[in-house]
C-alpha cells in the first residue's frame, strides 16, 4: 500500500507498506524439509543407511531416509511488515 500527500505546496510526504504472513508446516524441528535436500546432495552413496545393529547410518542419523521417517513436526508462523517513509521538500531559492 502506498500513501502520498502534499502537506504544503513545496512539501510532499509519502509512505509505503508491504507485508506478508507465512505459515510453515514442516518435518521435525531437527530435520526440516531443507535438511532433506541438503542430505541428498551430501549423502555418500556407498555409506550405509542402516548399520547392522539397527541404528541409522551416515551423518549422525540424518540420512535422507532418517529425515523422512522422523517422528515429529512443527508449525512456524511469521509475519513481516516493511515500511518506508519519505519527505520531499522543494527549496525554490536553491538551484542545482
Amino acid at each position: 500500500m502506498n500513501l502520498e500527500t502534499n502537506v504544503t505546496n513545496t512539501t510532499k510526504v509519502s509512505a509505503s507498506f508491504i507485508g506478508s504472513a507465512e505459515t510453515k508446516n514442516d518435518l521435525d524441528v531437527a530435520s526440516s524439509s531443507e535438511q532433506i535436500f541438503r542430505n541428498n546432495y551430501k549423502f555418500i552413496p556407498t555409506e550405509a543407511i542402516y548399520y547392522s545393529n539397527g541404528l541409522w547410518g551416515q551423518f549422525a542419523g540424518n540420512s535422507p531416509v532418517a529425515v523422512l521417517k522422523g517422528n515429529g513436526y512443527y508449525k512456524d508462523e511469521n509475519n513481516t511488515i516493511l515500511t518506508s517513509v519519505a519527505v520531499e521538500q522543494q527549496i525554490p531559492f536553491i538551484k542545482y
